[in-house]
C-alpha cells in the first residue's frame, strides 16, 4: 500500500484575475475557460492528418455550432504544415489583473488530445517590459514549464512547432506547478483527522498534517525552494494505492500553514473544503419560510464554494427566523441544526449536507481491533431545553444606524435585523445591513427603520432519569432559524444523541468507514452495538491505521438495524 500527496502550488490570486487573448482563435473558443477547473472536455473528430481512430472514441462536429455556446478552451484557427511549422505562429497573451505583485515557478499547460513540440514563453511587467524568455518542449498533455519569474503582470505564450497538420488545443493554464510525493520516497508521515457533529452544534473541520523530505528544498528562505511559492488555499489531494493498484481518494484538504525545521524537512497542515467557509462572510438576512435548498445555496454561492450536495427531501424544507452577519462555516451550521443534517466533506472535495443515518452499513469485527480499546461512560443528561424564536417587525420606524460617511458606496451593518430602511440600497443588502451610495463631501448619515423584535419561548423535553442521578439541562439558545414549528423535533434529536453514553475509543484496520457513519462494531463476546463514529485520526504512512472514538446507546443490535452484507456464521445479536 501506497500514499500519494499532490500539492497545487499554483498562484490562485494569478489564476483567479487572469484574462486571455488571441488573435488566433477559432470562434468555438472559450478563452475563458483556460482558468476554469473540472469542465468538461469532449473529444471531437477532425480532419487532422492522423489524428484519431475509427474506433468511437471521438465524436462528429454537430450540424449545429450554437452547441458550442460553453467553448471549449483555446483552439488555434492556424494549422501547422506538413513539417510542424506555423506560417504565423499562434500566440496567446495571458494578462494578471489588479495591482498585486505575482511571482511564481512557471506555468503549468493543460493541452488537448495532443500537445505541440515546441512553445516559448515571455515573461513581461504590466507595462510590457520583457523579464525572462524560455523556449520549452512538451512531452505530455499536462506539462510545467519552469521559470523562477518575480514581479511579471503578462505572460506571452507562442507555439513554435506542432506534429503535422495540427491545430493547437489548450484546456487549462495554471499558474505554478502540481507536484506529487508517496510515501515509498519523499512522504515521510501524512495523518488524517476526520469529525462529525452528530448534531450540528459546529461544523467539523477535517484537518491534514503531513511532513516531507527533500534535500535542500525546505529551506524558508531559499530563493529556489518550494516553501517560497507556497499560499493558503493551495489544494493538496490525496491517494491511496492498494497493492493492487486500485487507487482510493482519501480527500482533498486547502494548505493553511508551513514551516521547515532544516533545509531538507517540510511541514504542513491543510484543512478540509468546510474550512474554505470560515474564510468568507454571509450577510444573512430574516427569512420567512425560505427552502432551505436556497438559503444553502446563498451560502455557498457566498463563499464561492461550487462542489457541494445537498440531499433532496432536505432542500425543500422550509427554514423560518434569522441568521446574523456571520461567516459561511457558522451561518450554514444554522440551517443544518434547523435541518436536523449533518455536514461533512469526509474523502472527496465535496461538501455534503444530508440526513444523519439510521442504520448501519459496515460492521467493525474484533479481529479487525488492537488491543487496548476503552470504553468511557458519558455524564447522564436529564433533559434539553431549545429555545424557540419567531421574528415581528416593530410598527414604528426607529432610528438603527447613525455615522459619518465619505462620498462614495458603504456597507453599513446593523446591530439588530431591521426593515424599511430609509436609504436606497444600490447594493447587497438585506435586514441586517444595507448599501448606499454619499455623494459629496463627508457628513453624518442617519438611517431609521422598523426593527424586528425576537420573541422566544423555551421548549422542553426530559429524558428517562437514572435513579439518583442529578439534574443536568442541555440548553441550547443561539439556534435562531428554530421556531415553534421544529424545536420540539430538536429536542428529540438531541435527547437521541445525549442518551448515546457508552464511548469507545478503539485503535483497528478501517476499510472505508468515515467519521459520521454508524457502523456496528463486535465486543470481545461476539456480541455487536451500533456506534457513530465522531472522529478517526488515520496515519496514511504508518499502515493506515485509524484511532477512533465512536459513542453509542449500548443497546444490542436488531437484524433490522443492518443495511450491508451477511456473511456465513456471523453473530449479528439479537433477530
Amino acid at each position: 500500500m501506497d500514499t500519494i500527496l499532490t500539492l497545487e502550488i499554483f498562484d490562485t490570486l494569478a489564476r483567479q484575475k487572469s484574462v486571455y487573448s488571441s488573435s488566433d482563435a477559432q470562434s468555438i473558443s472559450n478563452l475563458e475557460q483556460l482558468r476554469e477547473d473540472g469542465w468538461d472536455f469532449v473529444k471531437y473528430a477532425t480532419l487532422e492528418e492522423d489524428f484519431f481512430l475509427l474506433d468511437g472514441s471521438c465524436q462528429p462536429f454537430p450540424d449545429d455550432f450554437s452547441k458550442f455556446e460553453d467553448g471549449i478552451g483555446w483552439w488555434s484557427q492556424s494549422l501547422s504544415d506538413a513539417n510542424g511549422d506555423f506560417a504565423s505562429p499562434p500566440q496567446l497573451l495571458i494578462r494578471v489583473m489588479g495591482t498585486e505583485i505575482h511571482t511564481g515557478p512557471g506555468l503549468t499547460l493543460t493541452f488537448a488530445e495532443d500537445y505541440p513540440l515546441q512553445i516559448k514563453l515571455e515573461w513581461k511587467t504590466r507595462e510590457g517590459a520583457t523579464i525572462y524568455t524560455d523556449t520549452y518542449q512538451p512531452d505530455s498533455l499536462e506539462y510545467f514549464c519552469r521559470a523562477n519569474v518575480e514581479n511579471y503582470g503578462q505572460v506571452v505564450l507562442t507555439v513554435l512547432k506542432a506534429k503535422p497538420h495540427r491545430y493547437v488545443k489548450l484546456n487549462r493554464v495554471d499558474f505554478g506547478q502540481r507536484r506529487a510525493w508517496d510515501s515509498g520516497q519523499s512522504l515521510v508521515e501524512a495523518k488524517i483527522v476526520e469529525e462529525v457533529d452528530p448534531i450540528s452544534s459546529q461544523l467539523s473541520i477535517n484537518t491534514l498534517d503531513f511532513t516531507l523530505y527533500g534535500a535542500g528544498e525546505y529551506n524558508v528562505m531559499s530563493p529556489t525552494g518550494v516553501m517560497q511559492y507556497l499560499q493558503e488555499s493551495q489544494r493538496v489531494t490525496v491517494v491511496q494505492v492498494l497493492d493492487t493498484g486500485e487507487r482510493i481518494p482519501m480527500g482533498s484538504f486547502y494548505l493553511s500553514t508551513w514551516e521547515s525545521s532544516d533545509n531538507d524537512i517540510g511541514r504542513f497542515t491543510a484543512q478540509s473544503p468546510i474550512g474554505l467557509l470560515d474564510s468568507r462572510g454571509f450577510l444573512g438576512d430574516i427569512y420567512a419560510q425560505y427552502p432551505a435548498g436556497q438559503l444553502i445555496a446563498d451560502i455557498m454561492d457566498a463563499a464561492g464554494v461550487e462542489d457541494y450536495q445537498v440531499e433532496e427531501p432536505l432542500r425543500l424544507v422550509p427554514v423560518s427566523g434569522w441568521v446574523p452577519i456571520c461567516t459561511c462555516r457558522e451561518a450554514l451550521q444554522q440551517v443544518a441544526f434547523a435541518l436536523g443534517a449533518i455536514v461533512e466533506d469526509n474523502r472527496s472535495n465535496t461538501i455534503r449536507i444530508h440526513s444523519l443515518p439510521r442504520k448501519y452499513g459496515r460492521m467493525i469485527r474484533i479481529d479487525q481491533q488492537f488491543e487496548g480499546s476503552t470504553i468511557q461512560l458519558l455524564e447522564a443528561v436529564s433533559g434539553v431545553e431549545v429555545t424557540a424564536h419567531s421574528y415581528a417587525k416593530s410598527q414604528a420606524a426607529e432610528e438603527i444606524w447613525k455615522g459619518a460617511l465619505t462620498g462614495g458606496i458603504h456597507t453599513v451593518e446593523f446591530d439588530a435585523p431591521a426593515a424599511e430602511v430609509s436609504a436606497a440600497p444600490v447594493g447587497p443588502s438585506c435586514a441586517n445591513a444595507l448599501t448606499l451610495r454619499v455623494t459629496g463631501d463627508t457628513q453624518e448619515v442617519v438611517l431609521t427603520g422598523k426593527k424586528y423584535t425576537d420573541s422566544v419561548l423555551t421548549v422542553t423535553q426530559s429524558a428517562a432519569r437514572v435513579s439518583g442521578s442529578r439534574s443536568n439541562v442541555k440548553k441550547v439558545d443561539k439556534a435562531t432559524l428554530v421556531t415553534l414549528d421544529n424545536a420540539q423535533d430538536a429536542c428529540q434529536r438531541l435527547l437521541e444523541h445525549y442518551a448515546k453514553r457508552y464511548q469507545l475509543q478503539v485503535q483497528y484496520l478501517p476499510y472505508d468507514e468515515s467519521a459520521g457513519e454508524m457502523v456496528a462494531v463486535q465486543s470481545i463476546t461476539g456480541d455487536y452495538q451500533m456506534y457513530t463514529i465522531l472522529s478517526m485520526e488515520l496515519d496514511l504512512t504508518g499502515g493506515m491505521v485509524a484511532n477512533a472514538t465512536l459513542v453509542s446507546d449500548g443497546k444490542s443490535l436488531l437484524i433490522t438495524d443492518y443495511t450491508g452484507e451477511f456473511y456465513a456464521g456471523e453473530r449479528i445479536g439479537v433477530i
